[in-house]
C-alpha cells in the first residue's frame, strides 16, 4: 500500500524505509514501514476483524455481509495493518503483552512492557469513509448473552460502579434473549480514547508504533468537554490510541483489580468471544418507520455501523491439551529410544563372547553360541547342553 515512493531502503534495524516523492505532502500510503519479523504468536487465542461488505458477482446493486477475517490482524507487528470497513479505512496496531514479553517479545518489552504496567494497547489510524451522524463509541462486546450467577452478578455490579467513577458516560447491557441488542460496556471515543490527534491535509502524520503527539493539556480538555458526538470528517486523519493495564488477553483474565482477585473473564460470559469495537450508534426504528423510543437507549448490533470490531477467542484449554499431547507422545519415543540403545550396547558386548541374540518370546532372549541363529526349539536343546560352559555362565 506504499504509493508515490521513490526510493525503498532498509536501515540497520532492517526496516523498510519509504520516501514521498511529493515532497513534505502526507498521505495515508506513504506512513509507516514495515517490519520483517514475523508476528508474536499467542497460540491461546484466535484473532479476527470484520472486514466491509463485498459486491457480488457483476452487481454493483447486490453485497455481501461483512464478514469476521479470521487470522487477522497479526498481533504485536511493528507498524500498522491495513483494513477497511463500511465506515473507515485505515490502519491498526494491537499489541498484548506476552505471558513473558522479555524472551517472547523483546521489540515491545523495551518499548512498553519494561516501563509501563499496560497489558493492551490499540492504534488505529485513518479517514472516514462518510460523516458519522451518531455517536462514536468504543468499548467491548461479548457475542452471547451474559448468563451470570449471584456471585458473578455481584461482581459485575463492583466493577461496573469502578468503571462509572472514571467515566459517567459508560453506557453497558447483559445482552438480550434475542440477541438483537449485544452484551456490550461502551463509551463515547471522542471524550473516552487515550489519545487523539487530527492531521489537515497536507500535514505531517504521526508514525504508528510511538505515542500519538498529544498534550495533556489538549487531552484533558477533549475529556473534559461533553462533546460526545465528536468533530469526525471525512478529509482529516484520525490518528487514535487505547491502552489497559486490567486485561491478560493469553490468560483471560482481569488483573490488577487492587483488593480483588484476578478473575477468569470466562466467569462472566463463559466461552463466548469477545471484541474490541468501535462502532456508530444506529437508529432504531419500529416496523413502521418511525423511532421507536423504548429502543433509543439500545445499542442493536444489526444497526450499528463498526469502524472496527476485533475479535478474540480463547483457545487456551484446548491448547493445553494438544501441549499434553504432544508432551505424552515425546516422552513414548523418547523411552523407544532409550530401549534400543540399551539393546544395541548388550549386542556389542555380546560379540566379544562370539555370542548373538535371538528374540523366541515376548519375555525371554536365547543366547546362541559360534555366532549363528537357531531354532526356538533347537535353541532350547543346547540351552539344556550347555548351561556349565564358563563364558555361557558369564554372559547370562
Amino acid at each position: 500500500l506504499v504509493a508515490d515512493t521513490n526510493i525503498n531502503e532498509r536501515n540497520e534495524n532492517n526496516y523498510r524505509i519509504t520516501t514521498p516523492i511529493n515532497n513534505g505532502a502526507s498521505s495515508l500510503e506513504n506512513v509507516g514501514s514495515f517490519f520483517s519479523a514475523a508476528p508474536v504468536p499467542f497460540p491461546t487465542l484466535e484473532v479476527s476483524a470484520l472486514s466491509k461488505a463485498q459486491k457480488i458477482g457483476l452487481n454493483e446493486n447486490v453485497e455481501s455481509p461483512a464478514v469476521m477475517t479470521k487470522n487477522f490482524p497479526p498481533l504485536n507487528t511493528r507498524s500498522g495493518t491495513p483494513f477497511e470497513t463500511d465506515l473507515f479505512k485505515g490502519k491498526l496496531l494491537f499489541v498484548a503483552r506476552p505471558t513473558d514479553p522479555a524472551t517472547n517479545d523483546p521489540y515491545w518489552n523495551e518499548r512498553i512492557f519494561s516501563k509501563k504496567r499496560r497489558t493492551v494497547e490499540l492504534q488505529i489510524q485513518g479517514q472516514f469513509k462518510r460523516v458519522p451522524t451518531g455517536i462514536i463509541y468504543c468499548g467491548g462486546e461479548v457475542m452471547d448473552r451474559m448468563k451470570l450467577g449471584l456471585v458473578a452478578k455481584g461482581l459485575c455490579n463492583i466493577l461496573l460502579k469502578l468503571i462509572s467513577t472514571i467515566s459517567s458516560n459508560m453506557h453497558y447491557s447483559y445482552g438480550d434473549k434475542n440477541g438483537t441488542d449485544t452484551a456490550h460496556i461502551v463509551f463515547p471515543a471522542w471524550t473516552s480514547m487515550d489519545s487523539l490527534v487530527i492531521t489537515k491535509p497536507g500535514e505531517n502524520i504521526p508514525p504508528m508504533g510511538e505515542p500519538f503527539p498529544e498534550s495533556k493539556a489538549c487531552t484533558k480538555k477533549r475529556k473534559d468537554s461533553n462533546n460526545h458526538a465528536g468533530n469526525w470528517n471525512t478529509t482529516d486523519i484520525f490518528s487514535t490510541s487505547f491502552h489497559s493495564m486490567y486485561i491478560d488477553l493469553p490468560n483471560w483474565k482481569l488483573i490488577n483489580l487492587g483488593v480483588l482477585r484476578d478473575t477468569d473473564l470466562r466467569t462472566f460470559w463463559s466461552e463466548s468471544a469477545m471484541r474490541l469495537v468501535i462502532y456508530e450508534k444506529g437508529q432504531h426504528c419500529s416496523s413502521k418507520g418511525s423511532t421507536n423510543k423504548g429502543d433509543e437507549s439500545k445499542h442493536f448490533k444489526d444497526q450499528n455501523s463498526y469502524v472496527l470490531s476485533l475479535q478474540f477467542r480463547f483457545l487456551g484449554e484446548q491448547q493445553s491439551t494438544q501441549k499434553q499431547n504432544l508432551v505424552t507422545l515425546s516422552e513414548e519415543a523418547i523411552e523407544t529410544e532409550r530401549i534400543e540403545e540399551e539393546h544395541n550396547e548388550v549386542a556389542a558386548e555380546n560379540e566379544n563372547f562370539q555370542l548373538t541374540r535371538s528374540v523366541y518370546s515376548s519375555n525371554n532372549l536365547a543366547l546362541v553360541a559360534n555366532g549363528r541363529y537357531e531354532s526356538p526349539t533347537k535353541l532350547s536343546a543346547m540351552n539344556n547342553s550347555q548351561k556349565t560352559r564358563p563364558d555361557y555362565l558369564s554372559v547370562e
